[in-house]
């Protein structure tokens, strides 16, 4: 992307002689913090990642297990411990039963279509454009430490 310098901005307003000049700042980059939630340190992959990041899995219409595998070569190891759709919070507070993926389980349907799932689970509008989904992961490092990555998006079709 562009240099942070290339969206400075002014604004002049000459009927109240006001010459006003803005330039935007860093976005905070992700860093080992500790989690109420993990009860200990989360450490972001990569390393300093910011909330404009993504991790992209846009290998076509894939399984579940196809999924979880093509996570771990996309962030360079990371295991997914579990994975939803951000509906699931919404519909089941207690996060009980609308999980693509249970913590320490195997997947309840692993040669499933991701996209079949996610519609079964959460309804047909969690395909935004009928392109990709967004998923929700709690991943781990090979240490079963609690990881942080940047958003997931699930592309499916070109």
């Amino acid at each position: 992307g562009k240099p942070l310098e290339a969206y400075k901005q002014s604004s002049n307003n000459l009927g109240t002689n006001q010459y006003m000049f803005s330039e935007p700042a860093e976005a905070r980059k992700a860093r080992t913090e500790y989690s109420e939630t993990e009860m200990c340190d989360v450490v972001p992959h990569p390393m300093g990642f910011t909330k404009w990041a993504k991790t992209v899995i846009n290998k076509g219409d894939l399984t579940v297990r196809q999924f979880l595998d093509e996570f771990k070569v996309a962030t360079g190891g990371l295991h997914i411990d579990e994975c939803m759709h951000r509906k699931g919070a919404e519909k089941d507070t207690e996060y009980t039963g609308l999980k693509i993926k249970e913590m320490d389980e195997e997947p309840e349907n692993p040669d499933a279509l991701l996209r079949e799932e996610c519609v079964r689970l959460y309804g047909e509008d969690v395909i935004e454009g009928g392109k990709f989904i967004v998923i929700e992961v709690f991943p781990m490092n090979d240490d079963d430490e609690p990881c942080k990555v940047p958003q997931v998006i699930y592309q499916f079709k070109p």
